[in-house]
């Protein structure tokens, strides 16, 4: 069940959406109940330990939910009540199936599992063409660098390997069956190779740190130096030739990066055979006694060669200049400056932003030290607080966002769980002997792996990978009891099944309603892009019935109603929206969008303040420069006497050429919003959350065709957004070229500003056709509410 589990989920993009999530959950829960009703899975007796951690994580739980009397959105909150309530189902399953005689089973299906995604993940980098669905370059063309298929994230991908290694390596020193050895030991370098590929420092530090884990608390430490020697070999051999390999390190889908794949796939198959034989053959030679046993090491000469080595390391640390070097490390890691996305970002101490993450974590646990500002509203906080530009939803850290959501109560539960499970295990491992020894030593590594990844990124979020976390916790708590033993008498079992009933509906009802409601809103959401207005609304209203509090679908009624041609109907529900969360500007800024149509000016202002003082870096957002339309313009553009008279365009292209790194289509369908005389709507590039540097891009942009030549003496531009440099080109032939260089050196190069900007052009002669080459995207998109060319 484990195996299935972790591979279902890592296959449906980690389990981040609700709908997926939600339905392990209530299987789970489902499950669960059937089994302790039908006797399958009879109520057992389960220790003092496994009763600690079931209250910690069930009062993590209420407390998320108790948290919808003080959450700034309740919608936000329920998302997180079903998150925790799947992830509490999960956890009571494994509990009624672990115990001392499935340990080796559970742990061995968590391990194989995450090897199984793994597996897919490399081959989808050395062999794309066997996923054309999901073509990483396609997919996600800001960091195409970075491994991150199936789950859509490299970081999670790469936590997901750490969880996983360390419970291989142990399947390849300890399988009693010499061919699972082999298999489990072919698996490990193929794993490293798949977290190198991601270039996730933190995901690679696990990974290690897992494996360091294991090898400290197994019993016979010696005995595992030959495997690990082989698959440390191997693994870095890998590595070595994936960095002989560019084209293919860097994600291409070109023809040379097809070859360099078809290399890679050869070398990872012929070392998967070469190391699988040698540690079975290492196997059939210890059992055989061809190879000498590796002696057995005291606890008192292994602590003091433990504390001799680390008095070798921290000397050579202060001799070195470690100090210094740390130092300059920590002021680093606190900078925003991004790393890039190349292997090189793994020499890099950059925070790329989590210092400043943390830090709002922290701000808003300050503002509310008991309880916190509500789960799930961590997204609005830092809109209204943030640091530095860009959208962040979760605070990168389990720790810290629940900190900041769910204050020092939510904390104490959530990290109590975490520990308990890692010290029961760090005890468990010095308490027991032989392969119970090496089981829980193994369990506790993954753990480990688990806190370090969960800490330092959003993990937490994306199912697969704390689910994985969770059967091993649950193995690790139970692996103390006896072989299970029903509860007392029938009446009492009766009892225990009714509770059951009664908790399981419960968390069942906080899981589906959000469940559902999301379902309906993207079903609302898809009869819209399909022109289906009244359908849209329709669904809409059915989600704002199943979930009254929500502001989602109130905000997806306003625009069907807008669409419509209500613009009444559609002011009430984003007023409604504004209500249901307050502190969320987008609501404000349907609201003011709403009003405006509707022609009362004055009220949209005030709306669009209100979203502005939420969102204060949004450049979008910004008053002076911007206006409505519809019959309540809040603030027209200067006239047209003021600025020139506009030469007329007759269409706009997006430019996005594969020579300068991109993917041929940057929005295409909503070029003509940014020609088409109204400010309220806009063409924008493509997401770039790790700026253009980060795919590697050149720009990006946009041209103009005036349908004959022209001699404009200048160009108007609205914009919005991250987009920092724009540069104009020219062109006067039928055919505008398909590469940036063909079009010459550029007419004039601006460092523009939010709002609007009038750029001289310094043309010299007609042109056809104008191209905004954009260069300078820091974080996020770049957005064009309008283009203007000006005689």
């Amino acid at each position: 069940m484990p195996f299935a589990v972790v591979v279902y989920l890592g296959m449906e993009s980690g389990g981040f959406d609700t709908l997926v999530r939600g339905q392990v959950g209530i299987a789970a829960w489902w499950i669960a109940l059937l089994g302790l009703i039908a006797g399958i899975n009879p109520a057992v007796r389960i220790g003092r330990t496994g009763w600690i951690a079931t209250t910690l994580l069930a009062g993590f739980v209420v407390w998320t939910i108790t948290a919808l009397a003080w959450s700034s959105s309740a919608e936000q909150t329920m998302i997180e009540a079903g998150r925790v309530a799947s992830y509490l189902g999960i956890f009571l399953l494994a509990m009624l199936i672990a115990g001392r005689d499935r340990l080796r089973p559970m742990l061995a299906g968590v391990g194989t599992g995450c090897a199984a995604i793994a597996t897919v993940a490399l081959l989808s980098r050395l062999e794309p063409n066997w996923f054309p669905e999901v073509r990483i370059a396609d997919a996600l063309p800001t960091t195409q660098s970075r491994l991150a298929y199936p789950l859509n994230y490299w970081n999670a991908l790469a936590g997901l390997t750490a969880v996983g290694l360390p419970l291989i390596v142990w399947l390849s020193v300890t399988a009693r069956s010499l061919p699972v050895r082999g298999g489990a030991a072919a698996l490990a370098p193929m794993m490293a190779l798949t977290a190198y590929y991601t270039f996730s420092r933190g995901g690679i530090i696990a990974c290690f740190v897992g494996v360091v884990a294991l090898v400290a608390l197994s019993e016979r430490r010696l005995s595992l130096i030959p495997t690990l020697s082989v698959l440390a070999v191997a693994s870095a051999g890998l590595i070595w030739a994936a960095e002989q390999r560019p084209s293919l390190r860097s994600g291409l889908v070109d023809q040379t990066a097809l070859a360099e794949g078809d290399q890679m796939l050869v070398a990872v198959i012929g070392g998967g055979v070469v190391v699988g034989v040698l540690i079975a053959g290492i196997g059939w030679a210890v059992r055989r006694g061809r190879l000498p046993e590796m002696p057995a090491v005291s606890r008192r000469v292994a602590v003091g060669a433990a504390a001799i080595a680390m008095g070798i390391a921290i000397l050579g640390f202060l001799l070195g200049g470690g100090p210094q070097r740390l130092s300059e490390d920590w002021e680093t890691f606190k900078q925003p400056d991004h790393p890039g996305a190349q292997a090189d970002r793994l020499s890099s101490a950059s925070g790329n932003g989590r210092w400043q993450y943390w830090s709002g974590a922290v701000e808003a646990f300050t503002s509310e030290p008991i309880h916190g500002i509500g789960p799930g509203t961590f997204v609005y906080f830092w809109s209204q607080h943030k640091e530095i530009p860009g959208f962040i939803r979760d605070a990168h850290s389990l720790f810290a966002e629940v900190l900041g959501e769910l204050g020092i109560v939510g904390l104490t539960l959530i990290g109590g769980f975490v520990l308990l499970a890692l010290v029961t295990g760090v005890r468990r491992s010095f308490l027991v002997e032989g392969r119970e020894r090496q089981a829980m030593a193994a369990a506790t590594a993954s753990a480990l792996a688990f806190t370090i990844a969960a800490g330092i990124d959003w993990l937490w979020e994306i199912a697969v990978i704390p689910i994985a976390f969770l059967w091993i916790a649950a193995a690790i708590v139970r692996a103390g009891d006896e072989r299970p033993a029903p509860i007392g008498s029938r009446a009492t079992r009766i009892a225990v099944a009714g509770i059951a009933t009664i908790v399981a509906a419960a968390a069942i009802a906080v899981t589906a309603i959000p469940m559902y409601g999301s379902r309906i809103v993207a079903e609302s959401q898809a009869a819209f892009r399909a022109g289906d207005f009244n359908e849209s609304l329709s669904r809409a209203k059915e989600a704002t019935g199943l979930q009254p509090y929500a502001a989602t679908p109130l905000v997806q009624q306003a625009f069907a109603y807008e669409r419509l041609g209500n613009p009444a109907a559609a002011t009430a529900v984003a007023h409604a929206a504004t209500d249901a969360e307050p502190t969320n500007w987008e609501t404000w800024w349907v609201l003011s969008r709403q009003r405006a149509l509707l022609g009362r000016a004055s009220a949209a202002r005030a709306a669009l303040r209100r979203a502005q003082e939420l969102n204060p870096m949004a450049t979008f957002l910004d008053i002076e420069g911007a206006s409505h339309g519809g019959r309540g313009r809040t603030e027209r553009e200067p006239s047209r006497s003021e600025d020139g008279k506009s030469i007329a365009l007759n269409s706009a292209t997006d430019f996005d050429p594969a020579s300068s790194g991109g993917d041929g289509d940057e929005h295409a369908a909503d070029t003509s919003m940014a020609i088409d005389g109204d400010p309220n709507t806009a063409w924008s590039t493509e997401d770039y959350y790790a700026g253009l540097d980060g795919i590697p891009k050149d720009g990006v942009g946009i041209y103009v065709d005036a349908g004959k030549p022209v001699t404009p003496s200048r160009m108007q531009l609205r914009t919005g957004g991250g987009g920092r440099t724009y540069e104009i080109h020219g062109w006067n032939l039928d055919t505008p070229p398909a590469d940036l260089p063909a079009w010459g050196p550029p007419l004039t190069r601006e460092l523009v500003s939010r709002g609007r900007q009038i750029v001289d052009l310094n043309a010299g002669e007609p042109h056809r056709y104008f191209l905004i080459w954009i260069t300078g995207i820091d974080r996020g998109r770049a957005t064009i509410y309008e283009i203007r060319l000006l005689e």
